[in-house]
């Protein structure tokens, strides 16, 4: 539909921003932890807004699904009047389904960086 779009593939193949996606995604898990003092909330917000803005100023023009989940406020943030596509599924069986013949065969992958530090 004539985006240029940032995935996971960007990463994966790519190299496309992985050191802000490792890094944002280790504070964002030491945020979830509730360890982490307001300072360190403040620069764990800035690299995620630092990370929106380097998908931006790459010529990318919509996101989907990982690692974009990390950062969906920050692009809201700049972008808040962005279009949002929830996909929805008739059931959990049904995206059980789905994500047995897409995600799950990729499962290996998910061991490695930036993907071992998502909490799935």
């Amino acid at each position: 539909i004539g985006y240029k779009t940032y995935h996971m593939k960007e990463i994966l193949f790519e190299g496309a921003g992985l050191k802000f996606w490792v890094d944002l995604a280790e504070e964002r898990l030491r945020q979830e932890g509730g360890n982490e003092s307001e300072e360190n909330k403040r620069e764990t917000n800035a690299l995620a807004r630092r990370a929106a803005q380097d998908i931006v100023e790459s010529g990318y023009n919509a996101t989907t699904d990982f690692p974009s989940i990390f950062i969906y406020r920050e692009l809201m943030d700049l972008f808040p009047d962005a279009k949002v596509i929830l996909s929805v599924r008739s059931s959990g069986d049904v995206w059980s389904e789905s994500m047995l013949n897409t995600i799950v065969p990729l499962s290996a992958i998910f061991r490695k960086y930036p993907f071992r530090f998502v909490p799935f």
